[in-house]
């Protein structure tokens, strides 16, 4: 019995540290499907040496290759294109932005003019205590006198 308690422990250790192992590998980008891509970009990098080393040069080979530099020419114009684009959108963002400090300065305003409210809300109903407190005193020397008479 104890054995089998034994070997029971000894599994869901090894599964614990499974998963902690795999957890701590996701975390460092070790995710499995970041390996098989690895991979397959090294083997697309492998093939593609091998194919240009064995096509001999001819005029649509050159034609290509000029396309190619063409093309990493416009990538690197869109590039600074996006790089600028970003600085741009950094620099007029939200929180760099004189929008933030107006509406913080109007929550401030806006608490403000709570707080008068509040203030003016309890003056007057102290105000109108006062009077009900004055009327009731009013009626009581009222009925005095009346009982004296």
């Amino acid at each position: 019995m104890f054995s089998f308690f034994r070997k029971i422990c000894h599994a869901f250790l090894i599964f614990v540290l499974a998963i902690v192992f795999s957890y701590f590998f996701f975390f460092l980008f070790f995710h499995p499907l970041n390996l098989v891509f690895f991979a397959g970009d090294k083997l697309i990098a492998a093939t593609s040496i091998a194919n240009s080393a064995s096509v001999p040069a001819n005029p649509i080979n050159q034609l290509a290759m000029q396309l190619d530099e063409k093309q990493q020419q416009l990538d690197a114009r869109e590039q600074a294109l996006n790089d600028k684009a970003a600085a741009l959108n950094s620099s007029n963002n939200f929180w760099n932005s004189g929008l933030l400090i107006a509406i913080f300065l109007a929550l401030i305003i806006l608490g403000v003019l709570v707080m008068i409210n509040f203030y003016f809300d309890r003056r007057r109903e102290k105000e109108l205590e006062i009077l009900a407190e004055r009327d009731i005193r009013e009626k009581t020397l009222e009925e005095e006198r009346q009982q004296q008479q």
